[in-house]
């Protein structure tokens, strides 16, 4: 079983290269080197080449706003920290490339960093990851992100020539103020649905750009079709927030077809501390994964 996966990621990661040609040149993008700091585990949802759709919803509303195709790669730095790179692709193709340094994942009193640790199974049986730090243009704000195992509500449906692939998550990404307990009205809630097409990160993409990006190839690996259109809202995209002073509460709960081996997750953030705008402010977060029905036992 193993080494079938492992051959079945080998041909689609020798695909996914043949297909990402430079716009100028005829040069095949190769496979990186395997090293033990590039290796992702995509049992950790975290970690390698991921593709699929990203949904900004209204936070008042809940209503879908705009939709684009992601791809994201994910790798641990020289400093150890994980370090995200995305392109986002619009209707017209128009591309938009961005390069952060993630804030430290947790779960429960879990915090994920490189080494042997992350192997051991009550690590790579969690389900769901919180990524938090405060909005250094707004002091007393939060961004906060949730990483999830599974994909959220109804499961899209499959491109014609959709890539294999053996991971699937969802991204939630908001912006929340833990002393008035709200989230942020001004700021969309960002809904990601996506597909681990590489367990191995690659530096093809920042070397080459956006424009090396062919269209077909990336239909390919993002292999879903797009959620939350027309008259989308942020219940049917299978997404609960609720806030209130000092927490925030994310339920995301599995829809149709969604094979998530669970009826619901549920990540909680708790402040502890003064988290007012200032010098002063000083507060810390604690989360809590709720998993309800898994039904897989071995995740």
């Amino acid at each position: 079983m193993v080494a079938g996966l492992l051959s079945r990621l080998m041909r689609a990661r020798s695909l996914a290269a043949g297909l990402l040609l430079h716009a100028c040149s005829a040069a095949v993008l190769a496979p990186p080197t395997i090293s033990r700091h590039s290796v992702a585990l995509p049992a950790l949802r975290i970690g390698g080449e991921w593709a699929g759709h990203t949904v900004e919803f209204s936070p008042e509303s809940g209503c879908a706003l705009s939709s684009v195709e992601v791809l994201a790669c994910e790798r641990w730095n020289a400093d150890r920290r994980l370090e995200r790179r995305t392109i986002e692709f619009n209707a017209d193709g128009a591309a938009m490339s961005e390069g952060v340094v993630l804030p430290f994942a947790q779960s429960g009193s879990e915090v994920l960093t490189l080494g042997a640790r992350m192997l051991e199974p009550d690590v790579l049986n969690i389900r769901a990851w919180a990524l938090d730090a405060v909005d250094e243009t707004s002091p007393g704000t939060w961004d906060c992100e949730a990483i999830i195992d599974g994909l959220s509500g109804d499961r899209p449906a499959e491109r014609a020539g959709a890539l294999e692939c053996p991971k699937v998550r969802t991204r939630v990404r908001c912006r929340f103020d833990p002393t008035a307990g709200r989230v942020d009205p001004a700021s969309p809630v960002a809904i990601s649905l996506e597909r681990c097409w590489s367990v191995t990160p690659s530096a093809a993409l920042d070397e080459a750009g956006p424009a090396a990006v062919d269209a077909e190839w990336r239909s390919a690996v993002v292999g879903m079709e797009s959620f939350g259109e027309g008259e989308g809202t942020l219940s049917a995209a299978g997404i609960e927030l609720h806030g209130e002073p000092g927490l925030l509460r994310l339920t995301l709960r599995s829809g149709t077809r969604a094979q998530n081996g669970y009826s619901s997750v549920s990540i909680s953030r708790s402040w502890v501390g003064e988290c007012c705008e200032g010098p002063d402010a000083a507060c810390s977060v604690f989360t809590e994964v709720e998993v309800t029905d898994d039904t897989t036992g071995d995740k």
